[in-house]
């Protein structure tokens, strides 16, 4: 016979491995939803994005048209779509969802084309929801918002491109840029006199064939029938063409925009991002001397890259440039805007108590030098401007900002 009381024992072991079992199955399940919600959330960002870029893809697709269907594609994307609202403010024209209004539940990004601002895309809540990392939108609906803002300047401003492009082309042999067109079997037909100075890098005359690389986009180019964009290095110059296929006659007209000043200003600032991002990561300095002058010193320097960081928008740069100094830099910001933030760095690093000794509180100042960037100007030249009003600031009484506008 069973023992009963054997039995009983077994069957409460069972059901103690079996709510011990449920207790992780639900546990499980608490983590696993978190993360499939972070997951839904992050695809509706990118099919946002890539909805935009598949709209500038259309052929023939006008700017006014990409921004009213643009200002569709944005709800869906944010946390609660059901309440959502857009707007999109650009050249004077406003593309908005149907009931978009002001509440106290929005976020703005301005539209940045060279530099200047040319109009901004909002987002609002029509309802109140719960606080979470910038009032009731997420971190990363703020930076979907501004990579949506950044898409736009750069479509705006291919597109401006085209339309000038499209009038110049009217008159080829007056544009100040180069103009080519090729045969569909690669044979140059025409090139004007801005372009004459590309022909001997390949070696070619009119009535030859192109390089095998132009070869290539011309063939797409028609039978695709989509117009192309394409960056060539000539030399010391850089050109940003616009190919338009002309199917029906078999050949392709090439539009080109000399970008070389464009290009360098875009890369000093990629190369200051990444030596900036190598200084807030490896550069512990605090652990490179043992001196406690030194010690003192670069906790000094470290403090003032902690000040320096908090006072920067996600869009600017900064890095260590020398012993004591700091490079930052201000992509489409005014000399005015500029002038705020460089004193906002003072006002904020002066506030800072340093204990260079037990009982000992000093206060450290910093003299900054501001200035903005001219078109074509060498950035060397500009970074020994910058330098000298720094310097001019340093000679003048220090713990003050110097810029070409000071007195």
């Amino acid at each position: 016979m069973t023992d009963p009381s054997k039995a009983n024992q077994e069957l409460l072991e069972e059901n103690s491995l079996l709510k011990q079992r449920i207790q992780e199955l639900e546990k499980s399940e608490s983590k696993r939803k978190p993360m499939e919600e972070a997951l839904r959330e992050r695809n509706k960002e990118l099919n946002c994005l890539y909805g935009i870029s598949a709209l500038f893809e259309l052929p023939g697709i006008s700017l006014d048209e990409i921004l009213k269907r643009t200002v569709m594609l944005i709800p869906p994307a944010w946390q609660f779509p059901e309440i959502t609202e857009a707007s999109i403010a650009l050249e004077g024209k406003i593309f908005q969802t149907a009931r978009f209004r002001e509440t106290s539940w929005m976020q703005t990004r301005e539209v940045i084309v060279n530099g200047m601002p040319i109009g901004q895309v909002e987002v609002c809540y029509r309802e109140e929801q719960q606080a979470s990392d910038e009032g009731p939108f997420l971190k990363e609906e703020r930076k979907l918002l501004n990579a949506i803002a950044e898409r736009l300047g750069r479509i705006t401003d291919r597109k401006r491109a085209e339309k000038e492009i499209q009038t110049l082309a009217r008159f080829p042999s007056e544009n100040p840029n180069p103009v080519l067109r090729i045969a569909r079997d690669g044979t140059l037909l025409y090139i004007n006199q801005a372009g004459l100075s590309l022909l001997p890098e390949w070696h070619l005359q009119v009535g030859q064939s192109v390089p095998s690389m132009l070869k290539d986009v011309v063939s797409e180019a028609l039978n695709s029938r989509s117009a192309l964009l394409l960056d060539l290095e000539q030399r010391e110059r850089v050109y940003s063409f616009f190919i338009t296929p002309i199917a029906d006659e078999g050949y392709t007209n090439m539009y080109g925009r000399d970008i070389t000043d464009r290009r360098r200003i875009e890369e000093a600032l990629r190369d200051s991002e990444n030596r900036y991002r190598e200084l807030s990561i490896v550069d512990d300095l605090t652990q490179l001397y043992n001196s406690r002058h030194f010690y003192f010193q670069l906790k000094v320097l470290s403090r003032l890259g902690q000040v320096v960081k908090r006072c920067l928008r996600e869009t600017d740069f900064a890095y260590r440039y020398g012993g004591e100094e700091f490079t930052i830099l201000l992509p489409m910001t005014t000399s005015a805007d500029g002038a705020v933030t460089a004193e906002r760095i003072r006002t904020e690093f002066n506030n800072e108590t340093f204990s260079p000794a037990p009982g000992q509180d000093v206060h450290v100042t910093v003299s900054i030098g501001l200035a903005q960037y001219k078109m074509k100007e060498e950035m060397k030249a500009f970074v020994h401007r910058v330098d000298q009003l720094m310097y001019q600031g340093k000679k003048n009484g220090k713990d003050r900002v110097c810029s070409e506008s000071s007195p």
